[in-house]
C-alpha cells in the first residue's frame, strides 16, 4: 500500500490572525493482489502486449479483450481480485496532443471514488478502454517498486505521455478551511500527468497546468523547485505573521501590511502555476507499458 493521489495542502490564514496552518492528507493505492517483479534494482523501461482473444464476434469497431500478463508471469488482478481485462480497438491510433486532451477533459473516470474494491488498476483499466472505444491507442503501465498502475499514450507531436487519473479517496476527510483562510494546492479534479524515471520518485502534476512544465522528467524536477520556491516565501509570510500577531497585529497601509500583501500576491502566482500539490511517491524499479498488438 503506498501513499498517492492526495493534495498536500497549504493553509494560510490572513495575517491579522493566527500563523498558518500546513495540512497534509494522504490516500492509498494498491495493484491489489499482483505480483510484481522482486528486482531490487533499478532495471530498464520493458514494454510488451495484453494477452488478446479475439472475440467470436468483433463489433463494428473491431474489439478485442485480453488480460496483463505481467514480465514475471504474473497476472494483474484488480481491487476485487479479479484479472484486469483492457477492451482493445484494431482501429485505434495514436492521437495528436490536443486530440488527447479533449479526451482527457472529456473523461470522467478521475471523478469515481477510490475504494479497496476499486483502485488504481480499476482507473487504468477504465481509462484504457475508455480511449480505446474512442479510437484513441492507449496503455496500461505498472510500476514496479511502489506498485502503482496508470496509462501512457503515445501522441504524434508531443511523444509519450504518461496519465495517472486515479481519484479521491472519500475516506480521508479533505480540511475545511475556517473564516479568514486561503487554502492553496488543493485539487479541483484528480487528471494527472504522470513523471516516470527509473530510480527515481513517481511526479504528478495536474493536467490543466502541465503546459507551465512540459512533459519531461526535468520539467518535473522544475516543478519541485518552484515548489520549494513557494515552501519558503510561505515560511517567510508564517514566521512575519507569528511575530506580527504576537505585538497585537498590523496596521492596514503600513510598510509592513503591504510586504505582506507583496509576499501573498507571489504565494498566490505560484500556487497557480504549480496547480494541485501532489507529494512525490516511492522509487520506480521498473516500468511495464502494456499496448494492444499490432499482430491479432
Amino acid at each position: 500500500m503506498i501513499s498517492l493521489n492526495r493534495p498536500k495542502i497549504f493553509r494560510l490564514l490572513n495575517f491579522f490572525f493566527i500563523v498558518a496552518v500546513i495540512s497534509v492528507g494522504t490516500a492509498g493505492c494498491s495493484l491489489s493482489g499482483i505480483s510484481l517483479s522482486a528486482s531490487s534494482q533499478p532495471t530498464d523501461i520493458t514494454t510488451g502486449n495484453a494477452s488478446q482473444t479475439l472475440n467470436s464476434a468483433p463489433t463494428a469497431k473491431h474489439l478485442f479483450s485480453g488480460e496483463v500478463r505481467l514480465a514475471n508471469g504474473a497476472i494483474a488482478v484488480d481491487g476485487v481480485n479479479d484479472p484486469v481485462i483492457l477492451i482493445s480497438n484494431q482501429d485505434a491510433s495514436d492521437p495528436t496532443y490536443d486530440q488527447l486532451i479533449n479526451f482527457l477533459n472529456q473523461d470522467g473516470t478521475d471523478a469515481l471514488p477510490y475504494t479497496t474494491s476499486f483502485v488504481c488498476a480499476n482507473f487504468a483499466d477504465m481509462l484504457y478502454n475508455n480511449a480505446e472505444s474512442d479510437g484513441i491507442r492507449a496503455a496500461y503501465v505498472v510500476l514496479d517498486g511502489i506498485n502503482h498502475a496508470l496509462n501512457a499514450f503515445q501522441t504524434t507531436d508531443k511523444g509519450l505521455i504518461y496519465i495517472d487519473f486515479t481519484g479521491n479517496d472519500p475516506s480521508i476527510v479533505q480540511p475545511i478551511a475556517s473564516y479568514g483562510e486561503t487554502d492553496f494546492g488543493t485539487s479541483k479534479n484528480y487528471k494527472k500527468v504522470a513523471y516516470i524515471e527509473v530510480g527515481k520518485p513517481l511526479g504528478l502534476i495536474s493536467l490543466d497546468v502541465v503546459s507551465n512544465y512540459g512533459f519531461q522528467y526535468s520539467g518535473y524536477e522544475q516543478w519541485t523547485t518552484d515548489m520549494r520556491a513557494f515552501n519558503s516565501i510561505l515560511d517567510s509570510y508564517n514566521s512575519r505573521v507569528q511575530a506580527d500577531n504576537a505585538n497585537g497585529g498590523v496596521i492596514r497601509g503600513s510598510v509592513e501590511y503591504l510586504q505582506m500583501q507583496q509576499l501573498k500576491r507571489q504565494l498566490i502566482t505560484l500556487s497557480t502555476k504549480l496547480g494541485t500539490f501532489w507529494e512525490p511517491v516511492g522509487t520506480v524499479i521498473k516500468i511495464e507499458l502494456f499496448w494492444k498488438s499490432n499482430h491479432q
